[in-house]
């Protein structure tokens, strides 16, 4: 039915693409979404809010919001947000190695070099029970990204954090300390499906402002727990 306003068709969508393609403006940003698999409404939708292949590193949470506003769009939305996550990660390296051709990117290129000694180091000096048991665990797991996640985690339990801050309870002004569990917390978010994403990144906001501290970039591994990881992305700190 017809009532005067104007409907969007899979014929209206695949016409803007042609167009697009054929004025060569926004190629980039067509392979990008192409490349990762992600549905052509994407493409139009960054479109029609002024997005460029430039201005995707720059997208935010609230951003992704305006770009996808609707609740059917929500799978589209979160789909989006992860591989831009996971984009955004990639280009880390990248401009780290075309900065400095001639050094070398630490985090990752000396990580399985150095983990016979990490590993020593572990054992001698992870004291915590929770994070010993999960030391233990490690023994047993081939799969290296799940064990490469647990061993990035235990390094908060030997690095212990000295961070403090204030929160308020009604009147009362109450000093916290970090602990272990949350300053691993800040650097990695552990979720069981892709679909919890946007809650946990509410409730991490709502902490961040609760403590007055900014998010600061940090891993999200998607399994059913710990030991069988199937998914890892990078939010940086939206």
């Amino acid at each position: 039915m017809d009532d005067g306003n104007e409907v969007v068709t899979f014929e209206t969508v695949t016409g803007l693409v042609q167009q697009l393609e054929a004025s060569n403006y926004h190629d980039d940003l067509l392979n990008f979404v192409q490349q990762n698999n992600l549905d052509l409404m994407c493409y139009t939708s960054l479109i029609e809010c002024g997005y460029t292949f430039e201005k995707l590193k720059y997208i935010d949470k609230d951003d992704i919001n305006v770009i996808f506003p609707n609740r059917e769009q929500t799978a589209l939305r979160s789909e989006f947000r992860v591989k831009l996550f996971e984009w955004k990660a990639s280009q880390i390296e990248a401009d780290f190695k075309e900065l400095y051709p001639e050094k070398q990117f630490m985090i990752t290129s000396k990580w399985a070099e150095t983990l016979p000694k990490r590993t020593v180091y572990y054992e001698e000096h992870v004291k915590d029970k929770y994070y010993r048991k999960l030391l233990i665990s490690v023994k047993g797991i081939t799969d290296t990204n799940s064990k490469d996640c647990i061993y990035f985690m235990l390094l908060h339990s030997i690095l212990k954090p000295t961070h403090r801050y204030i929160i308020k309870e009604g009147e009362l002004k109450v000093h916290r300390k970090a602990t272990i569990q949350s300053s691993v917390s800040s650097s990695i978010l552990h979720i069981t499906s892709v679909n919890d994403l946007q809650h946990q990144m509410e409730l991490r906001r709502n902490k961040s402002i609760e403590s007055k501290t900014p998010i600061q970039p940090f891993l999200i591994v998607v399994g059913s727990d710990l030991l069988s990881l199937t998914d890892f992305y990078v939010s940086f700190g939206y």
